[in-house]
């Protein structure tokens, strides 16, 4: 009975009453439960229950208790389950026994919780979740849960970070520390300490310095967010190696430029800088030889030249959507990328552009929607397989009529008139479908 078992309070009160625990099996794999008393032997009816009509998860939407739900409490609901959930937790503290079998607990809303104790060491506790908190610190006693493999702590009122928090946690693997008042982050102190941290999440804070290199004893990470903070400048004191880092998220930032040439990533993949302050594709990449997916939208760039991806042979994306592009170059020597596929250049005010010079056997896709083009861009007779999209416009009727085969193949992409549609100007016709032009 105790295998796998979930408990989930909607709803902790304390106070004395009589109920009876009867589940609703409207679902088949969860059961839902009124009200439980503790004090008139509801936790022995639940175990009746239990037995008598097994489920997955079991919900209870009153918890009604003379002492707080943890500690001792949570000692007796150990005995039927593994993972034990509150949709409201009010008390101030939560304790934990050192011999306490649970394997999860999450407060999904501990509003009145500033502090989280482990009374000794544990090592069944592998998933910790406390949401809407008090909490101004990571709990000093996490590093007694040595089985931890997750801890995520959303909306609390941390200010500051110390790594050498989560480096007691030899087994920690996910850690989110989101949507608080993180400001700062403090290094480990040993950076020779075995770690098997795999994602970190810092997004909405308030950081707006951070070392890059406080990153580097981590060298099992995977995936670092820092979205949603205040960064200015992306540090590095001094070269470092992470090498099984894939994923790297600096979106809504205040990121002006990023040098990346410090930074050995040898299996980075993605790279997402959307809604920062760049005014320029960023250059300083270094040997990225795994990068393939590059995201700089909603930014302030005014021109961009393929040159300044050189470097990046396993580029297959980027996108440079939203910004004030006028114009797009290619500097020399050709720009040799073998592995280029999609170029997104939409919502952008481009009126012409100019492949040659570009070496992108893989080109499949460019999108330049939303520009100021009057004409098809002679885009094909350097890549004629490629399908371009330049809906919203002013296209010329008669430069659509140069190129009605390309519409006709669809290899064009534009805004057409269907059915009940009607086009705000006029429109060419070319296998069924009106394509809106102008004159």
């Amino acid at each position: 009975m105790h295998s796998d078992l979930v408990l989930a309070f909607l709803l902790c009160v304390f106070s004395i009453s009589f109920c009876k625990a009867q589940c609703s099996n409207d679902d088949e794999f969860s059961c839902f439960i009124p009200k439980v008393n503790i004090s008139a032997g509801g936790l022995v009816k639940l175990q009746a229950e239990m037995l008598s009509a097994p489920f997955r998860s079991y919900y209870i939407e009153k918890l009604i208790v003379v002492n707080p739900p943890s500690g001792a409490f949570l000692q007796r609901v150990a005995l039927m389950v593994n993972q034990i959930s509150f949709d409201v937790y009010h008390e101030p503290v939560m304790q934990l026994l050192s011999d306490n079998t649970l394997q999860s607990i999450t407060l999904n809303r501990a509003q009145n919780l500033h502090g989280f104790v482990v009374d000794g060491t544990n090592d069944h506790m592998k998933e910790l979740v406390i949401d809407h908190s008090l909490l101004d610190r990571v709990p000093s006693t996490l590093g007694k849960l040595r089985q931890l493999r997750l801890i995520q702590i959303r909306y609390s009122h941390i200010e500051m970070l110390s790594l050498e928090v989560l480096a007691s946690n030899a087994e920690l693997m996910y850690a989110t520390f989101t949507n608080s008042r993180i400001a700062r982050v403090l290094p480990l102190k040993n950076a020779n300490t075995e770690l098997k941290l795999r994602e970190i999440d810092l997004s909405e804070n308030l950081i707006e310095h951070l070392d890059m290199s406080s990153w580097a004893p981590f060298k099992a990470l995977i995936r670092i967010n820092l979205s949603h903070n205040r960064l200015l400048v992306l540090d590095t004191q001094h070269s470092f190696t992470l090498d099984n880092l894939t994923t790297l998220y600096l979106d809504s930032n205040h990121l002006k430029t990023i040098d990346m040439r410090h930074l050995t990533l040898p299996q980075l993949q993605t790279i997402s800088l959307n809604d920062n302050n760049f005014t320029e594709v960023p250059s300083s990449w270094g040997k990225k030889e795994a990068l393939s997916y590059i995201s700089i939208n909603n930014n302030y760039i005014t021109s961009f030249d393929f040159g300044s991806l050189r470097s990046l042979t396993s580029l297959g994306t980027i996108l440079l959507e939203s910004n004030h592009i006028h114009s797009v170059t290619v500097s020399n020597p050709v720009v040799h990328l073998p592995q280029l596929k999609w170029i997104y250049l939409a919502n952008n005010t481009l009126n012409r552009i100019d492949l040659n010079g570009t070496d992108f056997p893989q080109l499949s896709y460019l999108t330049l929607a939303h520009n100021q083009f009057t004409s098809v861009p002679t885009v094909f007779r350097k890549y004629p397989n490629l399908r371009l999209s330049v809906e919203v416009n002013p296209i010329k009727c008669d430069n659509f009529k140069a190129h009605h085969l390309h519409l006709e193949s669809f290899q064009i992409i534009s805004v057409y008139a269907w059915e009940d549609d009607r086009c705000p100007d006029l429109f060419i016709t070319y296998g069924g479908y009106n394509y809106c032009c102008v004159g």
